[in-house]
């Protein structure tokens, strides 16, 4: 049974779990020209389109671990990722845009030049030192290191990409709760109108 003196959940989402837009393009120019300087590293290409994929989709750090290549359905219509399996275990589609469409074929491309497998059950981010997808903790250090190559705020975190993410497509759709609800898996709308309460004051300094 609740106690009745429980407090009520607040999350504290500020300025700092987002990335402005100035540490966007750094970073992604950053890992770019690193992949353009040597495209024979494996490493440059996982990092960048890793990072590629968090910004365009908003997917919770277990959600990218687990992505396969079979998830990402590209369409003349409507192009998405289907998550197959998401926060309390719920499926989900997410809208993405013809520039990462663009960027995933360009992965794709990688992967079947190197002889990695691109099955519809294949992990679209493979680690060969464990044969299998990237951990979550993988990625977490995977992305420290990118930021620090930014020569970004080393503060952030992979779900700071998720937040990011879900400010930008506010800004977009003009405070779609409803999209950003659909788009982000959120069970609740309640939590995405955590970002709508926050929009004035922290989504549109994050992305000035």
């Amino acid at each position: 049974m609740r106690s009745k003196n429980k407090k009520p959940f607040y999350w504290d989402l500020g300025l700092n779990k987002f990335l402005t837009q100035r540490e966007v393009v750094k970073l992604k120019t950053c890992l770019k020209q690193r992949l353009d300087s040597d495209r024979s590293n494996r490493l440059n290409w996982v990092e960048w389109f890793f990072i590629e994929l968090g910004l365009n989709s908003g997917m919770r750090v277990s959600e990218l671990a687990n992505v396969r290549c079979g998830d990402i359905h590209i369409r003349d219509e409507l192009s998405f990722i289907h998550v197959r399996r998401g926060k309390g275990g719920k499926s989900r589609q997410i809208v993405i845009n013809k520039a990462f469409c663009d960027n995933y074929k360009e992965f794709i491309d990688w992967k079947l030049k190197t002889g990695e497998k691109v099955g519809i059950d294949d992990y679209l981010l493979y680690s060969p030192k464990s044969k299998n997808g990237y951990s979550a903790r993988g990625l977490e250090y995977a992305f420290k290191r990118c930021v620090s190559m930014a020569k970004i705020d080393t503060n952030h975190c992979p779900h700071h990409l998720r937040h990011t993410h879900a400010s930008l497509l506010l800004i977009s759709s003009q405070q779609n709760e409803l999209a950003v609800q659909k788009q982000l898996g959120h069970s609740s709308s309640k939590t995405t109108k955590i970002y709508t309460h926050l929009f004035s004051h922290v989504i549109n300094n994050a992305v000035e």
